[in-house]
């Protein structure tokens, strides 16, 4: 009804629907309004959804408005959100049309997302951006991000730029993050470029994997490698973790093979848990899959944990928690 009443008078429609009371039929009503109104004025349409009282309806419509305009208007939808005041609406709203600002003028884009106060909404947006623009312009996108100051949000930006490259030219994605200086932004863009490489190329990203030396990024490398792999083929995964030689990563591992493995093999889980080197580590795990194991069949988890050598004050605690 709003529908057909808005092709006859849009401004009735809407003032008729401001009248109901709060609905999902109203929220779906008035988004349908709205999506007309921007078709003949894009610009009343966003002052009439900025206008709406606080809420996530008005941020969803907001963003929606901003989407539909920037498809058409990409630069009058820019100048609108950029004028909109700091908060919920705004992210949601350069969220919408991040992908076309992105396309046209990224560095507009990167430089005016950059400047906006720090927090999760903006990372998410810079991440998303940068990531963007490096699978459509490596170089500018490299050039930018490495002239950032140093801190967090630089780190947070190199990382998302070797995810975006590694969609394009993993290898040479690869080459740019062992180029980093070490520590926690070095393993952010490691582990950004194995994510992405690991979903289409996961033999040739383990073998980069393999080459770092033993230690925490090693360790942290292969388990974002397993977690990936194991879901796409489990088999090869589980073959290269056996040629692996003992230590903390391989150890790390096999603690990422064996939460694929939790739900459906628990009495596997086991098995590969047994080969864990360090003593501890092994422990922890055994009694993390006895407590999943506990969840999906306690039969089954009951007459393991009475044959088991898991130590007894073990086995009463993970008993007692379920």
């Amino acid at each position: 009804m709003a529908y057909r009443w808005a092709q006859i008078d849009l401004s009735a429609a809407r003032s008729w629907l401001d009248q109901l009371p709060d609905s999902a039929a109203k929220a779906r009503a008035f988004q349908q309004l709205q999506m007309q109104s921007v078709e003949s004025n894009p610009k009343g349409a966003a002052d009439a959804a900025f206008a709406m009282p606080s809420g996530r309806l008005r941020n969803e419509i907001i963003a929606q408005t901003a989407g539909a305009w920037a498809a058409a208007d990409l630069s009058a939808a820019v100048d609108w959100v950029q004028k909109l005041p700091v908060g919920e609406a705004k992210l949601a709203a350069l969220e919408r049309i991040q992908g076309e600002w992105v396309n046209a003028d990224p560095l507009g884009a990167a430089t005016y997302v950059v400047a906006l106060p720090e927090g999760n909404s903006r990372t998410s947006l810079l991440a998303g951006l940068v990531n963007q623009w490096a699978q459509n312009d490596t170089p500018s996108a490299v050039k930018w991000a490495t002239n950032l100051p140093e801190g967090s949000t630089r780190d947070e930006t190199l990382s998302a730029l070797c995810s975006g490259w590694a969609q394009n030219s993993p290898q040479d994605a690869a080459k740019f993050a062992a180029t980093l200086s070490g520590g926690e932004p070095q393993k952010r863009a490691v582990l950004a470029v194995l994510s992405s490489w690991t979903q289409v190329e996961p033999d040739a990203a383990a073998s980069w994997a393999i080459s770092f030396p033993e230690g925490d990024l090693r360790s942290s490398a292969f388990q974002v490698l397993l977690g990936i792999w194991t879901d796409h083929d489990s088999a090869s995964a589980s073959q290269w973790i056996q040629a692996l030689p003992e230590g903390k990563s391989r150890d790390a591992a096999i603690g990422a093979y064996i939460l694929h493995l939790l739900e459906s093999s628990p009495e596997s889980a086991v098995a590969w848990a047994q080969n864990i080197g360090d003593p501890d580590n092994r422990l922890n795990e055994l009694e993390t899959i006895a407590r999943r194991w506990l969840n999906s069949d306690r039969k089954s988890a009951e007459a393991w944990l009475a044959q088991t050598n898991l130590p007894d004050d073990r086995k009463q605690r993970i008993l007692a928690g379920h």
